[in-house]
């Protein structure tokens, strides 16, 4: 059946894959709590994503700047390698037919080299970088900025 993105406005299934251990582990700076990070479902676009019925992972999707809308997606472990790159598609034709945004944007810490080059792999640039920002793990990494134009 393929990859399904629709839009939620569930702030508890959003809530039921970020704050998976697994995931937040891995997407959460050291300052950062579970009670600081709720997500807005009303002036953010939180997509589902499926395959079949099955809840994959969710994206956040929220404007940068008048053009960008920036994107920060989590798909559960166990999905991750069948269904990434078909998830990355999906994702980006969200974007493209429901927003009239014309740039993707995100932040990748230096230290996820594995995520900076699969997003390379669907066109996105690297544009920038912000050096010593982010801490994880008691340690300061850089802060890779990727970009890629959908119109």
């Amino acid at each position: 059946m393929g990859i399904n993105v629709v839009r939620t406005l569930d702030v508890g299934l959003c809530l039921s894959v970020i704050n998976e251990p697994s995931i937040w582990e891995v997407i959460s700076e050291d300052t950062a709590t579970l009670e600081n990070n709720i997500p807005d479902v009303v002036n953010e676009f939180w997509l589902a994503i499926y395959s079949d019925d099955n809840l994959i992972g969710v994206c956040r999707y929220h404007q940068k700047w008048k053009n960008t809308i920036q994107g920060h997606i989590q798909i559960l472990p166990k999905y991750r390698k069948d269904h990434s790159v078909e998830t990355g598609h999906a994702l980006i034709d969200w974007v493209k037919n429901n927003t009239d945004y014309s740039i993707i944007y995100t932040e990748v810490p230096s230290i996820y080299s594995n995520v900076i080059e699969f997003l390379k792999g669907f066109g996105y640039t690297e544009d920038g970088l912000i050096k010593d920002c982010y801490t994880k793990d008691q340690k300061t990494t850089d802060i890779i900025i990727l970009t890629k134009k959908i119109r």
